[in-house]
């Protein structure tokens, strides 16, 4: 599909399904799609231009063109101006100029394909690309399969891009069991981080990274860290990392265990809030929850209530030597 030179304002979602196909404009700044008022919706995001499902068996791809988010209200759901999803491992997006003002520029559920060539300009505290690629509404598959680091067996791939922000913002995050290869990318004041399931429920945490060969340069004052991890199993190497941060990289580890201090290695493995408080020597209690609404919120259908949550036990474990 050939998209013409010149700039047009979309007020609809374009959704690709059930094909092979390859959406290429003129070339990045002749072909400009601009991100316009949609009409209210409660199913569908209110400011996706793209929402492309890969079909197995073929390439898919989208090139050689630029997306602008326009102006107005914000997507308060986050959906992401491109989504690409489907179960093909053959897709790419590639060459595209994305300018992110309302919501992020991508949500990518699909693995094997390549993010490469482009050029994601994120303004104000908007994101750059979230991943979602480990199967299954939850993330769940990822878990029970092996890491494969190295292979890019079940892993999305980003690589020979440029992110920059207009303030300050994250190039990456993610969770649902996330996989992905960061690689040959320049980060200018955008970071890297992924979520874990202590901050989103039921949505398991990200599954594995490979993060080498970036450049990540930050010219603001007094950001904490250039790349960092709440979940996953993963290698970093050979990134240049410059500018006023405080260190590289931060992992935040959740499973605490007595003595264990803030910040007691190089890393910094977070044990204690920001007043030197320990989360787990304070009152603690179990939050159980019976989602309704669909993946990452939605509209509840009435028609399949009432609903039930039956619990048979909970079982709980202290070590004998930690003090209640």
């Amino acid at each position: 599909m050939q998209l013409p030179e010149g700039t047009a304002t979309w007020t609809a979602c374009v959704t690709v399904t059930g094909k092979f196909i390859t959406i290429q404009g003129a070339g990045i700044d002749k072909t400009t799609i601009v991100g316009g008022d949609y009409a209210p919706s409660s199913t569908r995001p209110t400011h996706r231009v793209f929402e492309i499902t890969a079909k197995p068996g073929g390439l898919t791809r989208l090139t050689r063109l630029t997306i602008d988010g326009g102006t107005g209200a914000k997507d308060t759901y986050n959906k992401g101006m491109i989504s690409l999803g489907g179960d093909s491992t053959t897709w790419r997006v590639d060459h595209l100029r994305v300018r992110a003002t309302r919501t992020c520029a991508m949500h990518v559920s699909a693995s094997g394909g390549v993010i490469d060539h482009n050029t994601f300009v994120l303004v104000g505290w908007i994101f750059g690309i979230y991943g979602f690629n480990g199967g299954g509404s939850y993330g769940d598959a990822a878990w029970a399969e092996a890491t494969d680091l190295g292979t890019g067996n079940r892993a999305f791939f980003i690589e020979d891009n440029v992110f920059e922000t207009t303030e300050r913002s994250f190039a990456l995050d993610g969770w649902k069991g996330q996989r992905v290869v960061v690689r040959h990318n320049t980060f200018k004041n955008a970071l890297i981080g992924n979520h874990g399931t202590e901050s989103s429920g039921r949505l398991r945490g990200a599954r594995s990274f490979e993060i080498y060969d970036n450049v990540i340069q930050y010219t603001g004052t007094n950001w904490p860290d250039a790349i960092s991890f709440r979940s996953g199993t993963g290698v970093v190497f050979d990134n240049q990392i410059t500018g006023n941060f405080k260190e590289a990289m931060r992992i935040d580890n959740y499973r605490w265990s007595q003595g264990r201090k803030k910040n007691d290695d190089d890393v910094g493995v977070k044990t204690a809030d920001d007043q030197g408080r320990n989360p787990f020597r304070q009152p603690q209690y179990l939050l159980i929850n019976f989602a309704l609404g669909g993946s990452w919120a939605g509209k509840i259908d009435d028609s399949v209530l009432p609903q039930k949550c039956l619990i048979d036990y909970l079982r709980m474990h202290q070590k004998q030597d930690a003090s209640p």
